[in-house]
């Protein structure tokens, strides 16, 4: 082969190298973009996937929360839920977007039906206060009060009030349950009492007057008429008749919304508030009444129910705001002296024990401690208390540090 072929040779190859170098380089391009187009089809398909199941993870975990009440942070020992006793409730809580009804979704702030903030479940017009219960917690919450009974002498009876929250007995259209079951709780509980403890059913009566007004829908407490309710049951075990509701007058706050809606600030709830109709049993029969405030205020010749509070969102203070200790006297005559253990519980019901006792001694559990910090017991003894009532939410009693607040009011008389 001549130079000027061997030229033309390397010419024709260098093309030929070329073509294929193009060719490869067009080949892999054209891979590249396939694989880049289909990577990103299958991302966003699973993008959203993903954020179905956390959105319907972040429902379903809420329905989990237990003892909310003012109570959310439980201690570690007794907040431990029974997964396999939740694990129904989650599935049904989580299913909430198919529930909700197709005219909230055209509305500029949609209704939520089957959401849980705060720990409160929104479903339209209503909040409801999640609950859940432990075994733990129940044995420990009879503990306590057993550890009263062994602490106090067998002349001082002793009661139990545990109160059932409107979740208990909300009744939802598609029959979905969102927590677990309160009377099972009460029950275990009060299975777990000591014989000196009078366990006060009023479980069974709220549930036959549940048709009326007994809970609000934008708050967490019951009404007066539901703790009146309470009232007679616990009356009937001490001996006494009821009051009739007749006998008081009546009063009303024609617009409320309570702490589901503060909590929340749904505006589903807003729209349509509550009312509170209320009883002047203190006109009926008059009381010394003294408030030991926890700010430290001492109001003497005071009420146990006000006519009149500011705010669309206090309405629930007619009942006063919380104190460490509410001292009643009375002008009767029966040779008994109540010792009220509670919670925010007894606001609504305390009023309607004042023709039943001479004094009536309620203490709250939260901040007693901050009032005294001589024991219970002595306390007891220094205003010559003949009975004792424990009345609180069932949320409270499956609390830890609730329980733990019952217990230090007793002081070192707990072993």
């Amino acid at each position: 082969m001549d130079e000027f072929e061997n030229d033309e040779y390397l010419e024709e190859h260098k093309r030929s190298q070329l073509i294929k170098y193009g060719i490869s380089i067009a080949a892999a391009l054209i891979i590249l973009l396939i694989t880049v187009f289909f990577a990103f089809f299958v991302n966003a398909k699973y993008t959203n996937n993903d954020n179905s199941k956390s959105s319907a993870s972040e429902v379903s975990e809420n329905s989990q929360t237990e003892s909310i009440y003012e109570d959310s942070d439980n201690t570690s020992e007794i907040s431990e839920i029974n997964n396999s006793e939740i694990s129904d409730i989650s599935d049904v809580v989580s299913e909430t977007v198919e529930s909700q009804p197709e005219e909230s979704i055209e509305t500029s702030e949609p209704v939520i039906y089957g959401q849980t903030i705060d720990g409160v479940y929104l479903f339209g017009d209503v909040g409801l206060q999640v609950f859940g219960s432990s075994s733990l917690a129940e044995t420990k919450y009879a503990a306590a009060l057993n550890a009263y009974r062994d602490a106090f002498s067998s002349d001082i009876k002793m009661y139990s009030i545990l109160v059932p929250t409107y979740v208990e007995f909300y009744k939802f259209t598609d029959n979905r349950v969102i927590c677990q079951s309160q009377k099972a709780s009460i029950d275990s509980i009060y299975s777990k009492l000591d014989n000196g403890i009078t366990s006060v059913d009023i479980y069974t009566t709220l549930k036959d007057h549940i048709s009326e007004y007994l809970y609000y829908r934008t708050d967490v407490n019951w009404s007066p008429l539901a703790a009146y309710y309470a009232y007679c049951e616990f009356i009937k075990e001490i001996g006494d008749m009821p009051i009739p509701l007749s006998t008081y007058e009546t009063g009303k706050i024609d617009e409320f919304l309570g702490m589901s809606y503060i909590r929340t600030k749904a505006k589903q709830l807003e729209d349509v508030p509550d009312n509170i109709d209320f009883y002047r049993v203190d006109r009926k029969y008059p009381s010394n009444v003294t408030h030991y405030f926890t700010d430290g205020s001492v109001y003497k010749n005071s009420q146990l129910v006000f006519k009149n509070v500011a705010g669309i969102t206090n309405g629930y203070l007619i009942f006063g705001a919380e104190t460490q200790y509410t001292s009643i006297i009375t002008a009767n005559t029966t040779g008994r002296k109540l010792l009220v253990l509670r919670e925010s519980s007894a606001t609504a019901f305390l009023p309607f024990l004042v023709p039943h006792f001479d004094e009536i001694h309620a203490v709250d559990i939260r901040y007693f401690d901050e009032y005294t910090k001589e024991s219970i017991a002595d306390f007891a003894e220094e205003k010559g208390i003949t009975d004792i009532l424990f009345i609180n939410y069932i949320n409270s009693a499956n609390t830890g540090y609730r329980i733990d607040d019952i217990n230090k009011l007793l002081g070192d008389r707990i072993e």
